[in-house]
Order: structure tokens, then sequence, then C-alpha cells
């Protein structure tokens, strides 16, 4: 689990705070975001790539959104939105995937 914090205020930071999670997010993620791993383009990344697949959804970001579901959390970098996927032991426990901004501008809420 993460916790995003703003600087200016002390105030937690929720994904849907820095993104709209709609529909259109969700059906673009795989588009915008790749996953950040020297394993993607093996066997290796394409199975955590299904597995992601199969879990993501409008209602699992907004549950983790809200704190109630611990399997995904995102976080902020100079350049980029990121959000961790748990996904099976045997191919790494948790994927990264990363966005830049620039890529997501149309999606993004905070950094507008």
């Amino acid at each position: 689990m993460s916790t995003t914090l703003s600087l200016e205020t002390g105030e937690k930071i929720k994904l849907s705070d820095i993104v709209n999670l709609n529909s259109e997010f969700i059906d673009s993620f795989f588009d915008k975001f790749q996953l950040d791993s020297e394993f993607y383009s093996t066997e290796i990344g394409h199975s955590i790539e299904e597995d992601i697949k199969a879990k993501i959804s409008h209602e699992l970001l907004l549950k983790a959104d809200n704190g109630s579901y611990s399997e995904v959390c995102s976080f902020l970098t100079e350049d980029s939105l990121v959000i961790s996927f748990q996904v099976r032991y045997a191919v790494g426990s948790y994927a990264l995937y990363k966005a830049n901004y620039s890529d997501i501008a149309e999606s993004l809420k905070l950094l507008s």
C-alpha cells in the first residue's frame, strides 16, 4: 500500500484526485501505460499483462482509491503516474505500470 500526500497541505491525495477514473481511462489503460519492467517483452511480461487485464476494472480502481482494496496502489514521480498491481508471486508479486503525464493529459485532474 502507498499513500500520496500533498507537499503543500499534507492532505492525502487519492488516484481519483489525480485522474478521472472513468471508462475512457480504463479502456485506454494498456495503450497509455507501459509495464515498467525488464520483463516487458518476455513471456513473463505477457503473463503479468494477462493477469492485470483479467482484473482491471472501474470498480477495482475505485475500491483501491477508497482504501478497501490493497492489491492496487499508485504514486507520482516527476514525470509519470505509476499504478502498482499485485500479481502472482511466480511472476514477481507486483507489477508497476507507468504513464507519462503527457500521455494521459486528457484524464489528468490534479496536474492539469
